[in-house]
């Protein structure tokens, strides 16, 4: 008797398997499409929200490829109105002390990670699609979020430095508190994978800015070897590593 359950049990087992079931361990597949911003089955709502990837790499990473691919795919389709990606380099020649910090700052201990506006975080990758797809779900959710705060910003460049000058204000119903500004200053280098390496973070604290409150920031770093490859994206985050709003700063 206890061998014909065994034997029944096996065959269950067997059909699950050939309808094409996820196994045991792995994440089934999302219902994201190709687009997360036209997916019609879970259409993110239009809200002003930009979501912000930071990505934790290293050109020795195996696994980290695919993840770039995918991330940097899903900025392609989803334009710096919706999706920012910040890459933070650790352990390479690309690795800066302010990307190294950044990585013991949100603790990071697998690579490829990528926290969606700093809270949401994927860790690891596969295949660029199954990466795609679960980047793709993440940033749907993050999209529908309305923002309390709308950030501003132009960046001026010369040959050895850039300056930033930032407004942020706070279009909730409630006062931000113990908040900071944070901006990153990328480097597109042109090449696949390497489009959005992390060159310098400047930050500047907002002690606390009340409902209908503007306040202005200006930033600025030196570059000698040249600005001509540079952007940054500025962004106010909290001590909860929530990010509430991001922006790609503007040309003069």
């Amino acid at each position: 008797m206890r061998s014909r359950v065994l034997q029944a049990v096996w065959i269950a087992i067997a059909l699950l398997a050939m309808a094409g079931l996820p196994a045991c361990g792995n994440a089934p597949t999302s219902s994201v499409a190709s687009q997360p911003s036209t997916d019609t089955a879970s259409p993110a709502p239009i809200t002003s929200q930009v979501v912000l990837a930071e990505m934790f790499t290293g050109d020795w990473c195996g696994y980290c490829p695919p993840a770039a691919q995918a991330i940097e795919q899903l900025a392609r389709a989803l334009g710096p109105e919706r999706l920012l990606v910040l890459q933070y380099h650790s352990g390479d020649k690309s690795a800066t002390p302010e990307t190294e910090a950044r990585v013991q700052e949100y603790r990071v201990r697998a690579f490829p990670t990528i926290f969606f506006n700093g809270t949401q975080t994927v860790v690891g990758s596969a295949s660029v699609s199954s990466s795609y797809q679960r980047y793709g779900a993440v940033i749907n959710k993050e999209l529908a979020k309305e923002p309390p705060l709308t950030i501003e910003a132009v960046m001026t460049a010369s040959a050895t430095g850039i300056s930033l000058s930032i407004e942020v204000e706070n279009t909730g119903n409630d006062s931000i508190t113990r908040a900071e500004l944070i901006a990153v200053v990328y480097e597109d280098t042109g090449t696949a994978e390497h489009h959005y390496i992390v060159r310098d973070m400047l930050r500047s604290a907002i002690s606390s800015i009340a409902s209908g409150e503007k306040q202005a920031f200006s930033l600025s770093a030196n570059f000698p070897g040249g600005t001509s490859k540079l952007k940054a994206v500025a962004f106010v985050q909290l001590p909860s590593h929530q990010v509430l709003q991001s922006t790609l700063a503007a040309a003069p």
